[in-house]
C-alpha cells in the first residue's frame, strides 16, 4: 500500500457493538486516500471478530496495546501513523458522507500554515433525541471566550477534526494524565500557535454514551486539573477563573459529593 495522506486513529475497548459501524463510516468515506488504525486495548469481548472482519479492508491496520485510556492508545496510534494528516474517531460515533472530504479541503486551502480544521455534529442521546451541535468559532491565541467565560475550544469534537501532523508534533501528546478533557486540553495547546477553520456543516454524529463522559467526578477532577495546568494565564480572566470553581463544584453535587461541592 502506498503511504496514505490521512491518517485515521480509533481507540476501541470493549465497544464490539458499534465498532464496526464507527470503522466503516470512515471506510465509506469519499475521500480514499486513508489509512484507519484501529487501537485495541486488549478487549474481551466480541471485538476481535470486528477486528478481524475489518482487516479484509488492506487500509486498515489493527493495533494492539495495553489498556491504558483512550488518550494512550490515541497517542500510540499517532506514534505509528503514516499520513501528512491526521484525524480521530471514536469507536461509538459515525462520520456522515464527505467529511473527511470536506474537512480536508478546507484545510489544504490554507496550505501556507499548519492548523486544524473542524465540523458542527449532531448529537444523539440513548433515548433516540437529536440535537445539533455547533462548534466554536476558535480564535488563535485566545484561551477565554469572553461570551460563554469558558475555554475558548470547548465544545469542538476530536471526532470532527483533522489536522497537520505538524501541530501534533509541535504541541506534543494527549495528556494521559487527565480523567476527562483530554481533547479539550488537547485543542488548548494547539489553539494558542496554529489557526482553526469551522465548516458550519453537520459531517459527524455524536453517539451519547455511559463511560467516561458521564462521570461527574471525573469531570469535576478534570476541570481542576486544567485550572492548575494553566493557572497563570487564567488568572488574567477572574470571570473565567470563578466560573471554572462553581462548574466544578457543580460537577461534584451532581456526583453526589454535595459536602466537597460546597467545600469547593
Amino acid at each position: 500500500m502506498a503511504t496514505p495522506h490521512v491518517s485515521v486513529v480509533l481507540p476501541t475497548f470493549n465497544r464490539a457493538n458499534t465498532l464496526a459501524a464507527a470503522a466503516q463510516s470512515v471506510l465509506n468515506q469519499s475521500y480514499t486516500d486513508l489509512e484507519l488504525l484501529v487501537v485495541d486495548g486488549q478487549s474481551d469481548d466480541h471485538t476481535p471478530e470486528v477486528l478481524e472482519a475489518l482487516s479484509a479492508d488492506p487500509r486498515v491496520r489493527i493495533i494492539q496495546a495495553p489498556q491504558r485510556g483512550c488518550a494512550a492508545q490515541r497517542n500510540h496510534g499517532v506514534s505509528l501513523a503514516k499520513g501528512a494528516y491526521v484525524a480521530f474517531q471514536d469507536s461509538d460515533d459515525q462520520w456522515l458522507p464527505g467529511r473527511l472530504e470536506q474537512t480536508l479541503a478546507a484545510l489544504e486551502q490554507e496550505a501556507a500554515s499548519p492548523g486544524v480544521s473542524y465540523s458542527d455534529m449532531v448529537f444523539q442521546r440513548v433515548d433516540g433525541r437529536e440535537e445539533i451541535l455547533e462548534a466554536p468559532e476558535v480564535k488563535r491565541g485566545r484561551l477565554v471566550n469572553p461570551k460563554t467565560l469558558d475555554y475558548e475550544v470547548f465544545g469542538l469534537g476530536i471526532q470532527s477534526a483533522i489536522m497537520h501532523r505538524a501541530c501534533f508534533e509541535w504541541v506534543g501528546p494527549f495528556d494521559e494524565t487527565l480523567p476527562r478533557f483530554i481533547d479539550l486540553d488537547f485543542f488548548i495547546r494547539i489553539a494558542n500557535l496554529f489557526p482553526f477553520r469551522r465548516i458550519p456543516r453537520v459531517l459527524v454524529r455524536h453517539v451519547e454514551g455511559t463511560g467516561i463522559s458521564a462521570n461527574h467526578a471525573a469531570l469535576a477532577e478534570a476541570r481542576k486539573a486544567l485550572m492548575h495546568k494553566y493557572e497563570t494565564p487564567l488568572r488574567e480572566h477572574r470571570l473565567h477563573w470563578a466560573a471554572q470553581h462553581l462548574l466544578t463544584a457543580q460537577a461534584l453535587s451532581y456526583n453526589g459529593d454535595l459536602e466537597s461541592a460546597r467545600a469547593y
